[in-house]
C-alpha cells in the first residue's frame, strides 16, 4: 500500500478513536489552544506532477480579547501586526506558528537530464508566525514567514527516501533543483460577511503577499453550508502560499459539519514554483527553460469539514485553471496543479 494512503489510514483511524473518548466530554474547548497537523498530496487524483507533497504542523494559540493579550504559541512579529490589525470591542485575537515544508517535480521523475519545458525541481522549508483579529462578520491576518529554497530544504532526501520505503519510482532530477535561496515573506489578509443565514455564509477574501517566494494579489468568495462555527473558513494552502490561522470559535458540546466551496482568481508577481530563483544567478533551469508561466490563475477549492468539541478533521480539493501555456509543456504532462489536503485538529487546555 502506498505510504499516503497509510498516512490517510492513519489520521481517520485516530478521528474516530478522538471522537469515541470525547464523546462525553463536557469540557468547554471554545478558549483552547489548537494543534493543527496537515497533509497535501496530488496523489488524490492519480497525478506526480507540479506541487507533489506537503505537511504542516501548526499551534493556534488560545482566543484573546485583545492583539496584546494573545499568547500560548512560539510567535513573534506581534509589535508589527499591530500596524494591520484592527481594535475593536467584540473582536477575537489569536496568534500562531506553523512549519513544514513543500516539494514540487516535473512529470516525468525517471528522467535523470535537466527538464527545461516542464516545472523545476524545488524543494521548500519553512517557518511562519501569523495574528488573526476576527468575529462572525469580519477577518483581518497578518503573517511573515522565513525559509528556504534549494538543497537546505531538504526536499531531495525526503522524497528519495519516502519512494524507496514503498517502492516507488526513484526521482532522478534532483540535481537541477533550483539553487538555495533564502525566502523572507510577508502576508495580509482581510475578510467580510457579505450573507450570514443559520445554514450558510458567504464572505469576500481579499489575500496578498510580498516575497521572492511568492507574491501576489488575490480575491475570493468563500461559502460555507450546514451546521457551522462562528467565524471564516480555513483554506488550507501549502505552507509559503498563504497564511495559517484559526479563526474560528468552537460552540461548546455542539457538532459542527459542512462544507466550503470557494472559487478565488490570483494575479502572481512572483512565483519561485513557475520562475525559478529569484534572486539567484546562474541557476540551469531558472536561466534556460522555456516555460510561460500564466500571469493569473483560476482556482476552486471544496472541503468537508467534521468537528467535534475536541477534535476536527477537514478534507479540502483544489483544481486550477492551467497553470503555464500548455502548448510549451512535454504533451503528456497537465498544465492544470489539482491537490487534495487532509487536516486534522486536536483542542486542549
Amino acid at each position: 500500500m502506498n505510504i499516503k494512503w497509510h498516512t490517510t489510514l492513519l489520521v481517520l483511524a485516530s478521528a474516530l478513536v478522538c471522537g469515541t473518548a470525547t464523546a462525553q466530554d463536557n469540557t468547554d474547548y471554545s478558549q483552547s489552544s489548537t494543534w493543527r497537523w496537515e497533509m497535501a498530496n496530488d496523489v488524490f487524483f492519480d497525478s506526480d506532477n507540479q506541487f507533489s507533497n506537503g505537511f504542516a504542523i501548526q499551534k493556534h494559540g488560545p482566543a484573546a480579547s485583545s492583539l496584546d493579550a494573545v499568547g500560548g504559541t512560539a510567535a513573534i512579529g506581534k509589535g508589527l501586526a499591530k500596524f494591520f490589525l484592527p481594535k475593536g470591542d467584540g473582536l477575537t485575537y489569536r496568534e500562531s506558528w506553523s512549519f513544514g515544508q513543500n516539494l514540487q517535480t516535473p512529470g516525468d521523475i525517471e528522467h535523470p537530464d535537466i527538464i527545461l519545458n516542464d516545472l523545476p525541481y524545488v524543494g521548500m522549508l519553512a517557518w511562519s508566525n501569523s495574528f488573526v483579529a476576527f468575529d462572525d462578520q469580519r477577518m483581518s491576518a497578518f503573517g511573515w514567514m522565513l525559509g528556504v529554497v534549494g538543497e537546505s530544504a531538504f526536499g531531495e532526501e525526503v522524497q528519495e527516501n519516502v519512494h524507496d520505503w514503498i517502492g516507488a519510482d526513484e526521482p532522478l532530477g534532483w540535481e537541477h533543483q533550483l539553487d538555495d535561496e533564502p525566502i523572507l515573506s510577508l502576508f495580509y489578509t482581510k475578510k467580510k460577511k457579505l450573507w450570514r443565514k443559520p445554514s450558510f455564509d458567504g464572505a469576500l477574501a481579499f489575500n496578498t503577499a510580498a516575497s521572492n517566494f511568492v507574491s501576489y494579489g488575490e480575491l475570493a468568495l468563500e461559502m460555507r453550508f450546514g451546521r457551522m462555527p462562528q467565524g471564516f473558513a480555513y483554506i488550507p494552502d501549502p505552507i509559503g502560499r498563504g497564511l495559517h490561522f484559526n479563526a474560528t470559535i468552537p460552540d461548546k458540546d455542539q457538532t459542527a459539519m459542512y462544507g466550503t466551496f470557494v472559487v478565488r482568481a490570483t494575479g502572481f508577481v512572483v512565483d519561485m514554483f513557475r520562475e525559478g530563483n529569484t534572486f539567484v544567478d546562474d541557476n540551469p533551469w531558472t536561466e534556460n527553460n522555456v516555460l510561460d508561466p500564466n500571469d493569473v490563475i483560476g482556482q476552486l477549492v471544496v472541503g468537508f469539514h467534521y468537528e467535534r468539541p475536541k477534535w476536527a478533521l477537514r478534507f479540502n480539493f483544489w483544481f486550477t485553471s492551467d497553470t503555464v501555456d500548455p502548448d510549451l509543456l512535454p504533451a503528456d504532462e497537465d498544465p492544470e496543479n489539482r491537490g487534495g489536503t487532509i487536516t486534522y485538529e486536536w483542542r486542549f487546555d
